[in-house]
């Protein structure tokens, strides 16, 4: 069953995807963080337990130094500011 969000953003880095992904996270990664959605946060089907892997793949994120994932930078933003993105996850 593919992961579906109520809101725009990447529920890891709150990079809004919404325009690529058209509502469906199914098996997409995420072009800021890196999560693949379907796959790293099947979380045996538990949200509760998926608010925590997304929680623990944010943190690595940042200990990593927030870093765009996709190599190829055509999906990112021309000011993309990582701290600003973050800051979408406090609005819901």
């Amino acid at each position: 069953m593919a992961t579906e969000y109520r809101d725009n953003f990447c529920p890891v880095c709150g990079y809004d995807i919404m325009p690529h992904f058209k509502g469906h996270f199914a098996d997409e990664i995420c072009p800021s963080c890196g999560i693949q959605f379907n796959y790293e946060d099947t979380a045996g089907g538990s949200e509760e337990m998926r608010k925590g892997v997304y929680l623990e793949w944010r943190l690595k994120w940042i200990k990593d130094g927030k870093k765009w994932f996709y190599k190829d930078d055509a999906l990112k933003p021309e000011n993309w500011n990582p701290d600003e993105q973050l800051k979408n996850l406090l609005k819901n």
